[in-house]
């Protein structure tokens, strides 16, 4: 094996820039006190790429394998996805994955309702206004929550409305 001569070796330490170490150091430190929460934002963005890319497996599973489905589902919604505690709602009531339990898709769509999810407002409108999963029947609360989902322009709510209400 050759060894490197002299010259080899001041040719490839001249192509390097010649910093000192406290601007380096000043510029990364510099960098992160721009920026302290850089690393909890990140942390965030992951944390909702995650919860997207479950909600795409459950719904890629449903039909197909259910029990996976739910289970997807179920990991979006601890990792804080509005979307994974809709589809969660939707199994338990639906038994898909797991037993029909009305108690906890209550409690999924009203966790949804609460963070803005439209559709979860019309169903859990629909459990308050028959009662259902524990609630109390309560057609005023259903009334304001198919309101607030016809606000976020939701098609199903002016439907549940008429249906409710006419």
């Amino acid at each position: 094996m050759p060894r490197a001569s002299n010259q080899d070796k001041e040719s490839s330490e001249s192509i390097l820039p010649l910093v000192p170490e406290d601007e380096v150091k000043m510029s990364v430190e510099g960098h992160v006190d721009s920026n302290p929460n850089v690393f909890q934002e990140i942390k965030n963005k992951s944390k909702e790429y995650a919860a997207a890319f479950y909600n795409s497996i459950g719904l890629s599973q449903l039909d197909k394998n259910n029990k996976k489905a739910f289970r997807s589902f179920l990991a979006a919604a601890r990792l804080g996805s509005t979307q994974g505690l809709y589809n969660l709602g939707i199994c338990y009531e639906s038994g898909k994955g797991t037993r029909v339990n009305l108690t906890r898709a209550a409690f999924c769509f009203r966790k949804a309702s609460m963070k803005g999810h439209g559709m979860a407002s019309v169903c859990l409108a629909r459990y308050f206004h028959e009662g259902l999963g524990g609630l109390p029947e309560n057609h005023e609360t259903a009334r304001l929550l198919l309101e607030q989902a016809a606000d976020q322009g939701i098609q199903e709510s002016f439907y549940s409305s008429a249906q409710c209400f006419l």
